[in-house]
């Protein structure tokens, strides 16, 4: 069971690091500290927006991305050290989404915040179906642990071999079935919040110790955003392929 239950890989490390605390995590907790770093990306995504108007918006892009994706990997191996490590990484990561929120809104006007209330609705939804619940909710996460690992290898594969020139079928087209496997993408980000949910209220019940509500609460932001993107992504695609009509 405690293998089942480990749905987002970045809340794995949670079972490696119980320390005896005399305070443990709470579910109060992790909630202030998500709304915490959420205040941080939209600090970041206005850093992102104000930046449109400078000249060096591929530098800052590339820039934000791999400190987003170093600060991830270090609080990966050291969740310990997830309080300073999360603010940082909601705030570069907030850049790169302001800068490719703005850019999408130029071109589809109104898309950015369709795609927020959207990405927000997924989120009350879920969370009212883990309360009413929560034993479906878990039974499923083995299951979404497993997808999320195989779609993360073929993506894995697909950047590589973009950055020879070579595309992969059906992923990377824009009609029918590009929508299609949007869709599918999009219901299994929303999903990883399941396992997200369990696996907190797991080490919640197993007494881990009160500094990992912040490593707890950067797991969430992950998936959070990764569902935004998601939703955009279907979102341009429905007006693309109604302007090609």
């Amino acid at each position: 069971m405690k293998q089942m239950m480990r749905a987002n890989p970045i809340l794995r490390r949670l079972d490696h690091t119980k320390q005896a605390t005399i305070q443990t995590m709470g579910l109060r907790g992790v909630m202030i500290k998500t709304l915490i770093l959420c205040c941080f990306v939209y600090l970041g995504v206005l850093i992102g927006y104000l930046s449109l108007s400078l000249e060096l918006i591929p530098s800052l892009l590339v820039i934000s991305s791999i400190a987003a994706i170093v600060s991830a990997i270090a609080m990966i191996f050291f969740p310990r050290y997830a309080g300073i490590g999360a603010p940082i990484y909601a705030v570069v990561e907030g850049i790169v989404l302001g800068i490719v929120a703005t850019s999408i809104e130029l071109v589809f006007p109104g898309i950015v915040w369709n795609g927020l209330l959207l990405t927000i609705a997924l989120l009350v939804a879920m969370v009212c179906f883990y309360l009413f619940f929560p034993t479906g909710a878990g039974n499923l996460v083995p299951y979404i642990s497993g997808i999320t690992g195989a779609i993360a290898i073929v993506y894995a594969c697909t950047f590589l071999l973009r950055l020879f020139g070579l595309t992969v079928p059906y992923v990377d087209q824009t009609g029918l079935f590009g929508i299609i496997i949007a869709f599918f993408l999009l219901a299994l980000a929303t999903l990883n919040l399941f396992g997200d949910f369990t696996y907190i209220h797991r080490q919640i019940d197993s007494g881990s110790g009160k500094e990992y509500e912040w490593y707890a609460a950067f797991g969430l932001i992950v998936t959070l955003v990764w569902i935004y993107f998601r939703v955009l992504d279907i979102l341009i695609m429905l007006v693309k392929r109604k302007e090609a009509e």
